[in-house]
Order: structure tokens, then C-alpha cells, then sequence
């Protein structure tokens, strides 16, 4: 992506021409009708030459440690370097922070100002905390698109919906979700 942004910028106006004119169909979100959309796209061959070369600005950017969120009131920082995200998790009784690297996430949610849950896809997550950084990958049954919210915390257990009708029960001392009740 990075490569696509540089020689866009260094060759904005010659790439105007490049540009190929193409028609894109899509689905209605009811998948009853469709939509179609004018589009200009880069011509594959162009686009393979670009993502191949050589890039120093790429390279520079993706070695630097570059800061993308932090929560208001949070203890936890995101960074982006080396091609990783970073999950910085500090305390507010301590300076020291723990830190969390994973290659790629969906999305996270915010527990408290020193916890988090990060999806890696709809179904399964990393618990970190500034006291207890999970490195296993613990799974939840979703059968929907719609992402998990924390809606409570009680003691060593967290109720989480999805706005579909489902909660479920995640035990942190077990990493742990029970999905069905009676």
C-alpha cells in the first residue's frame, strides 16, 4: 500500500493516464438488486511493477515505531513498526508496561483503562491486561459479522454481546467463554 502511495504522489500526473476506466457490479446488502459503480483502476501490469520494486520511503516508514491510538484516559498505547502492531499496556499504579505484538487484528475492544480484548477474526481473541498478558488465542462462537462490545465486568468475569442476541460469559483465570446457558 505503501509503495501504491509513493509512486502515486511522485507520479500523479503521468498515473491520470495510466488509469483504466472499469464498470463494478456489486450486491445489494439484501442481495436483491445490485449497484453498479464507475471506477479508475491501476492496470495490473502497473500495479505488479509498483508492488515489486524497491521502495527506501516504504522501507523507512515501516521500520519506524509510529503511535496510531490511544484511549483517552487508557493506559494502553497502539503502535505500528516493523510490520507489527504493538499493544503497549501500562498501570496506573506502576510505570512499568507490558507489550503485546501481533502481525495483523480485525478489531479490539476496550475493557477498562488497562484492559482489552484484541479480535484476530470475528471468532477468536487475545485478553491483555497490564497484569496478565494472555498469549493464547482463546475462540468464541459469533455466527454473525457483527463484533463483541464488553457490556460488564464482574470480578474475573466478563459479559460480552454482539448484537445479535448473544451473550456470553468469558472467564479470565480460565480463558475460558461459556456461549450456552439454561
Amino acid at each position: 500500500m505503501l509503495k501504491l502511495v509513493e509512486y502515486s504522489i511522485r507520479n500523479r500526473k503521468s498515473l491520470k493516464l495510466k488509469l483504466e476506466k472499469k464498470q463494478i457490479t456489486l450486491p445489494d446488502w439484501d442481495n436483491d438488486s445490485t449497484y453498479v459503480y464507475s471506477a479508475n483502476i491501476i492496470p495490473k501490469k502497473l500495479f505488479n511493477l509498483i508492488t515489486s520494486g524497491k521502495s527506501d520511503f516504504a522501507e523507512e516508514i515501516i521500520k519506524e515505531k509510529t503511535k496510531i491510538e490511544t484511549e483517552m484516559y487508557s493506559k494502553i498505547d497502539i503502535y505500528w513498526s516493523n510490520n507489527e502492531f504493538l499493544f503497549e499496556i501500562g498501570s496506573h499504579y506502576s510505570s512499568k508496561k507490558r507489550l503485546f505484538k501481533i502481525k495483523d487484528y480485525y478489531y479490539y475492544t476496550y475493557i477498562n483503562p488497562m484492559s482489552l480484548l484484541v479480535f484476530v477474526d470475528k471468532e477468536n481473541f487475545y485478553y491483555l491486561h497490564n497484569e496478565n498478558i494472555s498469549e493464547t488465542l482463546i475462540h468464541i462462537d459469533n455466527g454473525t459479522f457483527w463484533p463483541f462490545q464488553v457490556i460488564s465486568r464482574f470480578g474475573k468475569q466478563l459479559i460480552l454481546f454482539n448484537n445479535f442476541n448473544k451473550i456470553n460469559l468469558f472467564l479470565i483465570d480460565k480463558n475460558k467463554v461459556i456461549s450456552e446457558f439454561e
